[in-house]
């Protein structure tokens, strides 16, 4: 397996590598490869001790109205009419907005 890992130095101290997503360990080392190895220990533990990394398959989220999403054309005679009494509706609250 693979991953990436930001190895960045670290000024009088030598260098760090960090991994991300599902290894986010730090480990530090006098020399590049010092701190890759020692991240590698940490990851290997992690592993050895049963951690796994899996897939897992999350369906799209289904919202209950969208069965009815396209179902009114604007060329529809009832949506029209909605569309007016929204209309007018928005006018009423707008010149008196102290309707409930």
């Amino acid at each position: 397996m693979n991953i990436s890992v930001l190895l960045e130095p670290l000024p009088g101290v030598g260098f760090r590598a960090r991994g991300s997503g599902p290894f986010p360990f730090s480990a530090e080392g006098k020399t590049e490869e010092e701190a890759l190895q020692n991240l590698r220990k940490l990851i290997q533990d992690c592993v050895v001790a049963g951690g796994r990394v899996v897939e897992l398959d999350v369906p799209p989220y289904k919202h209950a109205f969208d069965e009815f999403i396209g179902t009114w054309q604007p060329d529809d005679e009832l949506f029209q009419e909605w569309q007016k009494a929204m209309a007018e509706f928005r006018r009423e609250v707008d010149e008196n907005p102290d309707l409930p």
